[in-house]
């Protein structure tokens, strides 16, 4: 059985471009109850956002897409360059995600990765433990007022995270990683964003699609029994007392068909995905930036969008706690 490489790579979605909008009042300044609305998603004004933003991680190049949101939580990304990719679009409704390419009439659903996302106050206690937070005005994108939201990591060895939000819908404008010894890097930057009660989510989904080919993507069960997800995988993982750089577990989940276990770290900002699985049952996945090794017949591979010393230091962590059940 091949591990499915679909499932290794991490699915594009539109975590951080989703909007924040505040209904009434003016916008919280403390930096930690803007990040709890930021990870709740509550829009009050439907928007679209013209943005260039990098490919996924481990990617070089840069896409220009159009970011459209609505009332009800749900968010939609059409992608308008590169040409190759020019039309594929992308919903979240929260529940599924489902992409749409019209070039091959395919739709693709698999879930939303926004299931098994940690809750929003889990995910500003983790943000708050390892970074050091921080607001200021910020001057104009896309000829909006900004606040700048700094998050600086305790942690030296890991980037430290701006983020340039609308100062009255706190709309992430921009988002910028500075890693240490290197220049900074803009993953994403607004160059037209409007709010209008008549933009409807809806009016991108193609209005036929009963001929397209259909293909489902399942859902990683979570599991909380970790003997029987073991069991079902042939392999046993001891977790660490503590992971490297104050991250910590915030979900396991079984990948049935590809017998395997998917692991979720967080320190709040950053994710880090472990899969395991027995190379005795699963070939090698294709596909994908990762590290990764074999111990004790038990495949690592470690994604995420940290530097590649920084995954290293996972992998080694992980293999010492890994063995087969064969």
């Amino acid at each position: 059985m091949r591990l499915n490489g679909r499932l290794l790579r991490t699915p594009l979605c539109i975590v951080w471009a989703l909007s924040v909008s505040i209904s009434t009042g003016a916008p919280p300044k403390n930096p930690e109850s803007i990040l709890l609305q930021i990870f709740k998603r509550t829009v009050a004004v439907p928007y679209r956002q013209l943005v260039t933003m990098r490919g996924g991680p481990g990617s070089k190049g840069h896409m220009k897409v159009s970011i459209v949101g609505d009332v009800r939580g749900r968010s939609a990304m059409t992608i308008l360059e590169p040409l190759t990719e020019t039309g594929r679009t992308i919903i979240d409704d929260g529940v599924d995600l489902t992409t749409y390419i019209a070039d091959s009439k395919t739709v693709i659903t698999q879930p939303s990765p926004r299931r098994t996302e940690p809750a929003p106050e889990k995910r500003v206690a983790l943000t708050k433990r390892n970074y050091n937070l921080s607001i200021k005005d910020g001057g104009k994108i896309a000829d909006r007022a900004t606040m700048v939201l700094t998050a600086s990591p305790k942690e030296e060895s890991l980037p430290k995270r701006v983020f340039y939000l609308d100062a009255r819908a706190l709309t992430i404008l921009r988002q910028e990683t500075l890693r240490p010894g290197r220049t900074s890097e803009v993953t994403l930057d607004t160059y037209h964003i409007e709010f209008s009660r008549d933009i409807d989510l809806d009016d991108l989904r193609p209005s036929d699609t009963a001929e397209w080919k259909l293909s489902t993507w399942p859902a990683p069960q979570p599991f909380k029994d970790w003997e029987d997800a073991e069991r079902q995988c042939k392999l046993s993982f001891e977790p660490p007392v503590d992971f490297p750089y104050g991250f910590e577990i915030v979900g396991g989940y079984l990948i049935e068909r590809s017998k395997a276990l998917n692991i979720r770290l967080s320190d709040g900002l950053a994710h880090v995905s472990v899969y395991l699985y027995n190379t005795k049952l699963v070939k090698l996945p294709r596909g994908g930036r990762s590290v990764g090794k074999v111990v004790n017949d038990i495949g690592i591979n470690i994604y995420s969008d940290l530097s590649t010393s920084i995954e290293q230091e996972f992998l080694k962590v992980v293999a010492q706690g890994v063995k087969s059940r064969l």
